[in-house]
């Protein structure tokens, strides 16, 4: 049950939160109401399918419960991400500590109520026990390689410093074939997706034990970034983020094994 209710935390807390709402319940605290009810209903609708009908009040009055606690521990991130200067531009360990106390929050849940997966659930009746077993865990990894883990690296981007020079480079940039060229945003979104699938490839690849196949992944990533390796701070930052977005992946498919 635990892991249904992390499955329903990732899809309400990223995927059904588009960046409009992330940045405007930053300084909007109906933006932040609104956030918390989309979060109650994903982790309600996800999880009421592995409950009896019986239960399904109490669950819901609980989730009620647990989203309230939710939008409390994103105001105190809020606040101490605009308050705390040691935490300025270290995005990532709020980003860490945020998470760590959101699904502390729905294990503690899980030990206080005993909830379990009733045998007469509906998900039960819709896709057989053994499938539901075989791959809550693959797609709750799944879940975690796609948007969690995009969220995460571009924080840990936007720690790491600029170069000393760098300004006088991109001066002397002409068009975007030069390395030192800026990255726009719809580059930035291309970057964020071939991120996304590098990390699905590598879920897959491991859960197929064909590890071997992992390399041809990194070098493909590379040769489409080529030009722009010759720009030192920028080979620097993407090999972070590569090493960051393949660790992830792995860490992933080793849970996949052993949870």
């Amino acid at each position: 049950m635990f892991k249904i209710l992390v499955a329903g935390h990732l899809l309400g807390d990223f995927f059904f939160q588009s960046g409009k709402l992330a940045k405007g319940k930053k300084e909007d605290i109906c933006k932040l109401a609104v956030h918390c009810i989309i979060y109650f209903l994903c982790t309600l609708v996800v999880s009421g399918i592995f409950v009896s009908v019986a239960d399904w009040g109490k669950l819901a009055g609980i989730l009620m419960m647990i989203s309230t606690i939710h939008g409390v521990i994103d105001s105190l991130k809020i606040t101490m991400g605009k308050r705390a200067d040691v935490l300025k531009n270290k995005g990532y360990l709020l980003f860490a500590a945020d998470q760590f106390l959101h699904i502390g929050l729905l294990y503690l849940f899980v030990r206080l109520w005993r909830y379990q997966i009733a045998d007469n659930c509906l998900a039960y009746q819709m896709f057989g026990k053994g499938m539901i077993e075989d791959l809550i865990i693959p797609l709750l990894m799944g879940l975690v390689c796609w948007k969690p883990a995009s969220v995460f690296i571009s924080e840990v981007f936007q720690s790491i410093p600029q170069t000393v020079g760098m300004a006088d480079n991109v001066a002397g940039c002409n068009n975007s074939d030069c390395p030192y060229w800026p990255e726009n945003d719809e580059g930035a979104k291309i970057g964020s997706w071939i991120g996304i699938l590098e990390r699905e490839i590598i879920l897959i690849l491991g859960l197929m034990n064909q590890f071997g196949a992992i390399g041809f992944v990194l070098t493909a990533k590379s040769l489409a970034r080529y030009k722009q390796l010759e720009n030192k701070a920028f080979a620097e930052k993407y090999l972070v983020g590569t090493l960051i977005s393949a660790m992830i992946a792995i860490v992933c498919v080793v849970l996949c094994r052993y949870v």
